[in-house]
Order: C-alpha cells, then structure tokens, then sequence
C-alpha cells in the first residue's frame, strides 16, 4: 500500500507516518530488534539476484519494514559490464544459442527483451520477432548481455 501510495501522491503521507523522535533500537524488545535490516522470506530470490547483480546492504533499513536497502554504482553492476555492443542480424539463432538480454543501447526510448543468441565477431544473430519487440531493424546497433548457462 505504501508504494502504491508514494507512486500516485505527493508523498506527503511519508512525512506524516515517520516517527517525529529518534527510535532508539536498543530500548527495541530483542526479537523486534533480532529482524532489523533481515529480508522476509518472499524476498530472499529478490534480495539473491540483486546480490549476484553486484549489490550490497547499504547498512540502511527501509523505515517503513526495517528491511534492507541494497544499493550498488551502476558500473558495478554485473549485467552491464557484462554487456557489450554489437549489430543485430535477424536469423535463426540455432543450437549453440545462449540465453540473452537484448536491448536497445540509448537510455531514451530504452527497452529490453529475454531472448535466445549467437553473438560471435561483433554480430548478434537473433530471431526477428525479437528485434521487432524492440524496433530495431537488421544492422542496428545493440546491447546484449548472454548467460553463461542454459
């Protein structure tokens, strides 16, 4: 409820639901303080994939859960320096396709795909209805970002 409040309001509700004084966490019975900065159960895949992406804990709690902020610089991420340019052909990619991201390489107008390829000498060789999803045309250039397992 919260997120959906903070995306369609003002945020004043924010400011209206902090605490007006400091929490002082040790006066926090233990089990209360036991859980501060500890991700609930229906975010440990969550809070996995953000991790093998590069993020860390922040050493910051949401103040709305006490959950985990993770936070990481966006060179750091590992789906970005992974990632590399190259000229998209339409094709069928065949049986040594990997398992890829492709996107479109502005941030403006940015949009990406999961999608099935073979990327060898700069070329990324994918199947059309994935360059369509993104508007991009045979020759363009592009971001691809392959798995190192299928």
């Amino acid at each position: 409820d919260a997120d959906r409040l903070s995306a369609t309001t003002d945020n004043q509700f924010i400011l209206d639901l902090m605490p007006q004084h400091p929490i002082y966490v040790d006066l926090l019975p233990e089990d209360a303080r036991a859980v501060i900065g500890q991700c609930h159960d229906a975010g440990r895949g969550a809070r996995a994939l953000l991790e093998w992406e590069g993020f860390t804990f922040s050493d910051v709690v949401d103040i709305f859960d006490a959950g985990p902020l993770l936070g990481v610089s966006r060179d750091a991420i590992r789906t970005l320096r992974q990632s590399r340019q190259v000229q998209v052909s339409a094709g069928v990619p065949g049986e040594s396709a990997r398992r890829a991201l492709l996107a479109r390489p502005e941030t403006r107008g940015f949009r990406c795909v999961a999608t099935r390829a073979v990327a060898k000498e700069g070329v990324a060789i994918v199947e059309a209805p994935a360059l369509a999803t993104l508007g991009l045309d045979p020759g363009a250039q592009a971001l691809i970002w392959l798995s190192d397992a299928d």
